[in-house]
């Protein structure tokens, strides 16, 4: 528990300081930004590879929701998205890049008790990550023309 713990404190120790600093504004400002010249569905895309890219940092799930969702949120509501969408991009990005990421504790402590080296787990298991991508990444770009959810 205490390695988990530590993280979901180093994220919330991250959100304090993106919210004293005024600093969440500024990035939700530049990221709606990049995203505002693309079609919606495509702007929901490029938000689930904005949550990949923090998953690398930030690998708890509970941690990352807590340090990226206050940013996220605003973002798709500029864009025009509704929060189911947004939360679906964040739980694309959290989720799916579990399979490879190399600092998610629990994928690299299993794979160890097992034996199997790294490598030898990505060539295994990329060709079905691929296929889970992109058909969650299909779902995605789906529910912005439909209006996923209530909110």
């Amino acid at each position: 528990m205490a390695p988990g713990a530590f993280l979901v404190g180093l994220a919330t120790s991250i959100k304090v300081a993106l919210e004293m600093g005024n600093i969440s504004d500024t990035i939700s400002h530049h990221l709606a930004q990049s995203l505002t010249h693309l079609p919606l569905a495509l702007s929901a895309v490029g938000m689930v590879f904005a949550q990949i890219a923090m998953n690398l940092v930030i690998p708890s799930g509970s941690g990352q929701a807590l340090a990226t969702l206050p940013v996220m949120v605003p973002v798709g509501e500029l864009l025009g998205m509704t929060r189911q969408t947004t939360v679906l991009a964040f739980q694309v990005g959290d989720g799916v890049s579990n399979l490879i990421n190399p600092s998610q504790g629990g994928i690299i402590a299993m794979l160890s008790m097992c034996r199997i080296p790294f490598d030898r787990w990505l060539r295994f298991i990329f060709p079905l990550f691929i296929i889970i991508f992109l058909i969650s990444l299909i779902f995605v770009g789906i529910s912005v023309p439909f209006k996923y959810g209530p909110f």
